[in-house]
This record gives C-alpha cells, sequence and structure tokens, in this order.
C-alpha cells in the first residue's frame, strides 16, 4: 500500500502487516521520514478493500491503489488529529475524549496494559509528571538512563555512576527507555546490546539512539554494554553509532572506564561547542 506526503509527495509503501494495524473507522497519523511532518490517513471502503486483500496477501491493481489513498489524504487533512497515541509503526489512532482526559488528570503509567502503545504524543494536555522524574535537578545537574536487567551487571553500573554524581533513571524494558528519552536528554546512557531484545542488532534503544539529530546526540554519551565485542574498541562503537564499548568482562571497571570516556568526549567537543556559543551571542 503506497501513500504520499502531502507536504513534499514523499511516496512511502505500507507493509501487509502495517495496513493491518490501522482500525477501520478510526484516523491514522504518519511520519513522513523525509520531511518528518505527520499527515493523517484512515480506511474508507476502498482501502478495507485493499485490506482485504493485503490479508490474502493479493494486491490490489496500483491505478485503484494510488486513487484511494489521495482521496483518502485530501478527505483526513480538513480533520483534526486532537488526543492521539502512537504505535511502534508511527501510526495514531484516535482514541477519543475519554482517554484524554485520563490523560490529563495523569493517570499512572503503572494502570497501562500490554496493549497500550509505544508512547505518548509529547503534548502539554498530554502531560504526567511522572514522566519527567527530573525536573526537580538544578540546571547544573548530570543524569544517566541505565538499560540494563542483569543485576550483577547493572549493581556496580549504578553504584559507580552515583559515586560519580549521577541521578539515574532505571529501566526495565525498551518501551519506559524510549518513552523516558523523549522528556528528558541524558547525559550518559548505559545500554546493554541485549537489552529487551532477542537479537543484539534489532535493540530499539539503540536503534532510537542511532536516529537522534546530531545536535541533542553529541549532547549524549552512550555507552554499549556487550558480551561480543572487546572494551573500548573504536571501530565498533563507531559502526554501533555509540561513544565507548564495554565488554562485560571488565564491568569491575565500569567507573573508570566511563569516567574516562566522558572526559575524552568533553575535551573532543569542547572547541566545537565553544565556537556554537561564540556563534549564536
Amino acid at each position: 500500500m503506497n501513500i504520499t506526503c502531502d507536504n513534499c509527495s514523499y511516496v512511502m509503501t505500507l507493509s501487509a502487516e502495517e495496513v493491518r494495524k490501522i482500525p477501520p473507522g478510526k484516523q491514522a497519523s504518519v511520519v513522513c521520514p523525509k520531511c518528518e511532518r505527520k499527515f493523517s490517513i484512515s480506511l474508507g471502503k476502498t482501502d478495507e478493500k485493499m485490506k482485504d486483500a493485503a490479508k490474502a496477501k493479493t494486491p490490489l491493481a496500483s491505478g485503484e491503489e494510488t486513487q484511494a489513498i489521495e482521496k483518502e489524504i485530501k478527505d483526513t487533512k480538513k480533520e483534526s488529529g486532537a488526543n492521539a497515541a502512537e504505535d511502534l509503526f508511527g501510526f495514531i489512532e484516535d482514541e477519543g475524549p475519554a482517554k484524554a482526559s485520563k490523560g490529563k488528570a495523569g493517570t499512572s503509567a503503572g494502570t497501562a496494559s500490554e496493549k497500550d502503545t509505544l508512547d505518548d504524543m509529547i503534548g502539554s494536555d498530554l502531560y504526567d509528571a511522572s514522566d519527567k522524574p527530573f525536573d526537580f535537578i538544578e540546571e547544573e545537574g548530570k543524569t544517566a538512563l541505565v538499560c540494563e536487567t542483569d543485576q550483577k551487571l547493572k549493581g556496580p553500573i549504578v553504584e559507580n555512576l552515583h559515586l560519580m554524581e549521577y541521578h539515574i533513571t532505571e529501566i526495565e524494558n525498551s518501551r519506559s527507555a524510549l518513552k523516558k528519552m523523549r522528556y528528558h536528554i541524558y547525559d550518559v546512557v548505559v545500554v546493554n546490546e541485549s537489552f529487551d531484545t532477542s537479537s543484539p542488532d534489532a535493540n530499539v534503544v539503540l536503534i532510537y539512539l542511532e536516529r537522534l539529530s546530531m545536535s541533542v546526540r553529541r549532547d549524549m554519551f552512550v555507552a554499549m554494554l556487550s558480551n561480543r565485542f572487546r572494551t573500548m574498541d573504536n571501530m565498533i562503537a563507531l559502526q554501533k553509532s555509540v561513544d565507548i564499548i564495554l565488554n562485560t568482562k571488565n564491568i569491575k571497571d565500569v567507573g573508570k572506564i566511563l569516567s574516562r570516556g566522558v572526559t575524552d568526549k568533553d575535551f573532543f567537543y569542547r572547541a566545537f561547542k565553544d565556537a556554537l556559543l561564540v556563534g549564536s551571542s
């Protein structure tokens, strides 16, 4: 199923699995990977045929598909996308006023079921103070995010980060990690390459960090825990888009390794950041 961005005319293709995730009769919002603008689509009668065809793995003719998508985009552009929640594929389902009112009242995140979406949109009407745990920290305060479930590894990491005077957030799954990072830019992120995934190459947290804009990413120090690569392997670090590799066998030296890595990065970017400050003044 092909859809066209109404802003830059970029054509995207939705897989059969993504088409099946669009609820009939509801709006969905897609983020254009080219201009990063969100636009709305919904399934009409023709699109329902397309959805059924996707289930049966028998695609419609390209002409019928294109005309249907263009018609739905024009119709949905006039409709507002008020309160919504974003899922793993970037779609935004209209949740209605009932759920929005719960968001305004600050419903506890602990009551969310497994069917809840990956993270909520960043909007003033959906603000929940529990999602921003560092509002109280002074301007110079340093924060760290630890994505590790093995207590034997997490214990030394948390202990040394405390000694380095970081305010720490400990995360148990990638869903929570992404939500926290949407609301706060952490100074240090320590993530195991196998965190909440069976495949290290499909680590959701690392993929999210890799896709951050450079203006945000350069202010973060990312350390990747691994039992495959040696500690401080710079070539692997470059390949994985992280700042340093830490082999799990060297976990006892995590404090020294992180301290050295953070210092080296600060020194490396010092002249560049000073130039940015001078240019902006």
